[in-house]
């Protein structure tokens, strides 16, 4: 680009795979937990936020336990089948088509689904299994190679 200011020049390169997850506060993963019974604070009591339990982040979260269902969020997890393609309306589920793995402290979790729910949100559903630890933890999903940003935490008891 040229202005009368002077010149600039960028590049881009891009990937068919570069997963990141959605944060709540830069650490904190993006993530739901569905209250089959109606107990959660969120939706009319369908689900609660993912989080250190309280209002440390400034609205109501709660971590994950053993045995919860929870949606976690992100983007870039690569193509999906169906096709969806860039810049179109979208809802509905399409799976990923590389396998989606996650450690969570470590420990390796394959999710029961990995796919877009929305026009460029992926969601990864999982059941979250016991023995993952207490407090904040950390989590990190892999697809076709690529791994997910440093640093993120799952809040569980």
């Amino acid at each position: 680009m040229t202005t009368t200011q002077g010149a600039a020049t960028s590049s881009v390169t891009l990937a068919q795979l570069s997963p990141s997850f959605f944060l709540l506060d830069g650490k904190h993963v993006a993530g739901i937990i569905l209250r089959t019974d109606g107990s959660g604070v969120y939706g009319g009591g369908l689900y609660d936020i993912i989080g250190p339990t309280g209002s440390s982040l400034g609205y109501p979260t709660v971590a994950a336990k053993a045995g919860d269902v929870i949606e976690l969020f992100g983007t870039g997890f690569g193509p999906t089948s169906p096709v969806v393609l860039p810049g179109q309306s979208f809802s509905g589920a399409a799976p990923t088509t590389n396998p989606v793995r996650l450690l969570i402290n470590n420990a390796s979790i394959a999710p029961s689904f990995a796919g877009l729910s929305g026009a460029g949100l992926y969601q990864i559903n999982l059941t979250v299994p016991p023995g993952l630890g207490a407090g904040d933890v950390t989590l990190v999903a892999t697809v076709g190679g690529a791994q997910t940003q440093a640093g993120v935490l799952i809040s569980l008891q």
